[in-house]
């Protein structure tokens, strides 16, 4: 296969490494590692030539000609390339991943007192980071956005994040009077774990649209949509959880179990 270009070639002393000078001399014998740029430009309608020109290099520099010497080839999209690849082979694990986390946090929830456990509410807050990572990939795909498969790990990110903020504020709300009503509770609770989440949100997407100034094509997708997803997270935990959240508020007020919202729990096990 070949791949013709027009290329601007520049080499100069910094490209060569591992030197050995004559003795008494400044002049090179000999050295270990040359590095050659090759500048390659192509139109914006086919990106993907030069990818197709770096693996008929690396083909070519593996032929028996060649042998003398280790030639390897790199750039920006054998790089991005790799990174596709990476997040293809994640793949599989978003799913084992998923269900164990769920499990945990479902089982982090339940208390003695069965009409305090908070079973439900945990699911769907662990469900509401795969719902911003939708909601952020539809989007960004609707603006044209590219998705690379690298993105699939941007879903362990989102879902830690999202599952951290669901702890804290099932913690602040455990930790408010059951005696007030759930509009208190609610506002109690907020004040409580409200800057915490809000300060974790946008310190971490602030991190990833600065990621986002990096030249390699998958790293910018990544950071873009790890900090899209992190920022609706936070929205969809603030509108969505916390309804949900005081929907159990009025659950738990009327004395009803956790798992089956319809029967009473036993008034012997509440404690209040």
């Amino acid at each position: 296969m070949q791949i013709s270009f027009n290329y601007v070639f520049y080499a100069s002393g910094n490209n060569v490494f591992g030197i050995t000078l004559k003795s008494g001399t400044k002049q090179l014998e000999a050295f270990s590692t040359a590095i050659l740029p090759f500048y390659l430009v192509s139109s914006y309608e086919d990106t993907d030539v030069i990818y197709k020109w770096l693996l008929a290099a690396r083909e070519t520099f593996q032929e028996k000609r060649f042998s003398i010497f280790k030639c390897e080839v790199t750039g920006d999209s054998l790089v991005s390339a790799e990174v596709r690849r990476m997040g293809v082979e994640t793949a599989p694990m978003i799913i084992m991943s998923i269900a164990a986390m769920i499990l945990f946090v479902v089982c982090s929830s339940l208390r003695r007192d069965p009409s305090r456990a908070k079973p439900w509410e945990s699911l769907i807050g662990c469900l509401i980071p795969l719902l911003a990572l939708v909601s952020s990939t539809g989007l960004l795909s609707w603006c044209g956005w590219k998705f690379q498969s690298i993105i699939v790990a941007a879903f362990f990110l989102v879902l830690s994040v999202g599952v951290d903020d669901v702890f804290i504020i099932l913690r602040a709300w455990d930790r408010t009077n059951t005696e007030e009503e759930v509009p208190e509770r609610m506002a109690r609770t907020l004040e409580d774990a409200g800057p915490s989440i809000l300060i974790s949100s946008i310190t971490n997407a602030m991190a990833f649209f600065i990621g986002m100034s990096s030249q390699t094509p998958a790293v910018r997708s990544f950071s873009l949509y790890s900090a899209i997803a992190i920022s609706l997270c936070f929205i969809y935990q603030l509108v969505m959880f916390c309804a949900v959240l005081a929907a159990s508020g009025y659950r738990e007020r009327s004395g009803h179990q956790s798992f089956l919202c319809w029967k009473k729990a036993n008034p012997k096990v509440s404690t209040h």
